[in-house]
């Protein structure tokens, strides 16, 4: 790209190749599956999974174990993508394992979702359609100098 001066079409100027990129409806369905280990016992609540929204989680665990937020302690363990149920406000497949970790007189819950389990509540990726246009200029040797 050049960039000369405060003429437009001097600075700009070069062939224009334009692109268009479609986007069809699309689930999210990473290759590891949903899941999370709880520990309750009294107050304090300890998970470990796989998180992206780790504060949210540990406000939701929480919620769901009736305890303040600083008494979770969220282990966030560097599980890949996951990004699309793993990054939802309501944290369903943590507050479910709380709530069974919850029951359970103080042992851990491992739970893990099954695909069906995963994909039953889950909404696409809404269809889209995006354009964009690149401006292709020649650096030529003394006219014109490259925008880093």
């Amino acid at each position: 790209m050049c960039f000369q001066g405060d003429d437009p079409e001097v600075s700009f100027g070069g062939d224009v190749a334009e692109f268009s990129f479609d986007f069809p409806y699309l689930a999210h369905a990473p290759m590891e599956t949903l899941d999370c280990v709880a520990h309750v016992k009294g107050w304090d609540v300890s998970i470990t999974s796989g998180a992206h929204l780790a504060t949210l989680d540990q406000v939701q665990a929480a919620f769901a174990a009736r305890t303040p937020p600083g008494k979770v302690d969220v282990e966030v363990v560097p599980a890949g993508g996951s990004f699309g149920p793993r990054g939802v406000m309501s944290s369903d497949y943590l507050v479910e394992c709380v709530r069974m970790a919850k029951q359970t007189d103080g042992r851990p819950v491992k739970l893990m979702w099954s695909r069906e389990d995963e994909m039953a509540p889950a909404l696409p990726r809404r269809k889209r359609a995006q354009q964009c246009g690149l401006v292709c200029a020649i650096l030529a040797a003394n006219r014109c100098r490259p925008l880093v």
